[in-house]
């Protein structure tokens, strides 16, 4: 019985829950149809039910800029959204939108991502968009510009690395400490 006593650490460690990183996704080659031109990157960490995407920039110039002026979404003091879309329809979205004022008529300003399925939690990545439909940039959705191509690619987040959290350590240490004990009693 006490031979087996070191492997309940490592059991342990191996039973802990895996916890997923946040990635950082990037705009490629995202067109609209008159032109215009979407670029950035947005952070989404799957450890978080609500509201998912914790940082991004993105913008839009090209285009019908009497309408659509060239424009910056950012998480300084924007609002956004993140969510599964309803089932049935085409998959998952994430809005981003612009203050009331930067509207027009009053409208705020967004651009709808939207994917076939949940984003996936691994680096170098590549997920096209879904085009047409909700995948659009509009002023509360009149007027608006559909998505005509495009892809986002997952990378790091930007930054330093992640710090392990103290109870992996914990569980490493005492692993590691189960292990030496049973290799100096075995000698």
């Amino acid at each position: 019985m006490r031979r087996w006593l070191w492997a309940v650490p490592l059991l342990a460690l191996a039973a802990a829950p895996v916890q997923a990183v946040p990635i950082t996704w990037t705009l490629e080659n995202v067109t609209l149809d008159d032109g215009a031109v979407a670029s950035g990157w947005f952070v989404h960490d799957r450890d978080l039910d609500e509201n998912p995407v914790t940082d991004w920039f993105l913008a839009v110039t090209g285009g019908d800029v009497g309408v659509f002026p060239p424009f910056e979404w950012s998480n300084d003091g924007d609002w956004h959204d993140a969510a599964n879309v309803e089932p049935g329809s085409l998959g998952w979205l994430i809005n981003f939108g612009g203050l009331p004022e930067y509207g027009y008529g009053g409208a705020p300003r967004q651009i709808r991502l939207v994917f076939h399925g949940e984003l996936p939690g691994a680096y170098d990545t590549v997920v096209p968009l879904v085009l047409g439909g909700l995948a659009a940039e509009c002023y509360a959705c009149v007027p608006y510009r559909m998505i005509t191509g495009g892809q986002v690619r997952s990378g790091p987040p930007p930054g330093p690395s992640p710090v392990p959290e103290p109870s992996a350590l914990l569980l490493l240490g005492a692993g590691l400490a189960g292990l030496a004990a049973w290799r100096t009693r075995r000698s």
